[in-house]
């Protein structure tokens, strides 16, 4: 491809109207605000609030399966745990030799932070979607489920022709 045609491609590129910037846009925000509202109140990051939302609902599980439900990598997730537990708001059972099979689950301290945290979580996301009127919201959570379920199937994609393994191999 040549400097120009490259240029012109670039050119008509508006990073503004591309609607993963924009959904990656909304999200960025929304966490910062949260972020910053749970390190105030409570001294815990937003990974940390995921985790202990993953066990507020689900319960005791492991780190895999904290992965598998927050969409955070086993290293952020690992990280979190340990902030936690550093902070008495989970316990660790099971396994010690493998850290991999310890159900986590959330202390006293943990389920009381928990339950202080949702009102906030709500009336953040109520105060989102105010900008939205009602027939916007239902077409919002029917376009939401539509690009989930559209991403998921770009994942099982992905995973049935090796992009992961050729992407691995580019790194190592």
């Amino acid at each position: 491809m040549s400097d120009e045609r490259r240029r012109g491609a670039a050119e008509s590129f508006e990073i503004e109207a591309y609607l993963p910037y924009r959904l990656g846009l909304v999200a960025h925000r929304l966490g910062l605000s949260a972020a910053r509202d749970y390190f105030s109140r409570f001294g815990i990051g937003l990974r940390e609030w995921l985790v202990l939302t993953v066990l507020g609902r689900g319960g005791p599980q492991t780190a895999q399966a904290i992965v598998g439900r927050a969409a955070l990598d086993k290293a952020t997730v690992s990280r979190a745990i340990a902030v936690l537990a550093d902070r008495g708001l989970v316990e660790r059972g099971g396994d010690p030799a493998d850290a991999r099979r310890q159900p986590v689950a959330l202390s006293e301290s943990g389920r009381l932070v928990f339950e202080a945290l949702l009102p906030q979580a709500r009336a953040r996301a109520a105060r989102l979607v105010a900008a939205l009127d009602d027939d916007e919201r239902a077409r919002l959570d029917g376009i939401l489920a539509k690009l989930l379920a559209a991403t998921d199937a770009m994942l099982a994609d992905d995973e049935r022709s090796g992009a992961r393994s050729r992407a691995r191999k580019r790194r190592d």
